[in-house]
C-alpha cells in the first residue's frame, strides 16, 4: 500500500506541473485586453521655450597633438596676396588644326603663338605653353599654372 500512496501523491504533483505550464502557454496565447485610456491632449500640451542655440567655428590645429609638430607650413602673407594680384597674361595664340597619319597614331598640331606657327605634340612645351590635349576642334595649353582651351580659327 505504501508504493500506491507514492504512485499516487507523485501522479498529482504532475498533474500539477502540467498544468501549470498548460495554463501559462493558454494565456500566453489569449491575452486580456488592456483597456485605453483616451487622454486630452489639449489640455496636456505644453510648448517649450524657445533657447538660444549656441554657435561656435571649427579652427585648424597648427600642430599635431601627438608629435607636436607643424601640420601647415606657414607662408608669408605678403608672397600669398602678390601671387594672388597677379593675373595670368595669355600670350596671342590661335589653332590652325591638326596633321595626323592615316592610322591616326602620330597627330601634330598647328599652333600660332605670337605670330610664329609651331608644329607641337601632345605634352610638348613651346614659350612656356604646354599642349594638354586635343582635338580637331579645339586644342587645351596650359600657362604659368592656368589652363585655357582655343578653339579653331
Amino acid at each position: 500500500m505504501k508504493s500506491k500512496t507514492k504512485t499516487y501523491l507523485l501522479l498529482v504533483l504532475v498533474l500539477a506541473i502540467w498544468g501549470a505550464i498548460g495554463y501559462q502557454i493558454v494565456s500566453a496565447v489569449n491575452p486580456e485586453k488592456e483597456k485605453v485610456v483616451n487622454q486630452d491632449f489639449a489640455i496636456a500640451f505644453n510648448p517649450k521655450a524657445e533657447t538660444e542655440v549656441d554657435t561656435f567655428s571649427i579652427q585648424t590645429a597648427d600642430r599635431d597633438p601627438f608629435l607636436g609638430t607643424r601640420l601647415v607650413k606657414q607662408t608669408s602673407k605678403s608672397t600669398l596676396s602678390k601671387l594672388k594680384q597677379q593675373p595670368v597674361v595669355w600670350k596671342p595664340i590661335t589653332y590652325h588644326g591638326n596633321i595626323s597619319n592615316q592610322n591616326k597614331k602620330a597627330v601634330v598640331y598647328v599652333i600660332s603663338i605670337e605670330g610664329s606657327q609651331y608644329l607641337m605634340k601632345i605634352g610638348q612645351v613651346v614659350k612656356n605653353i604646354k599642349l594638354i590635349k586635343g582635338t580637331s576642334k579645339h586644342v587645351q595649353l596650359r600657362y604659368k599654372g592656368k589652363i585655357k582651351t582655343i578653339t579653331k580659327t
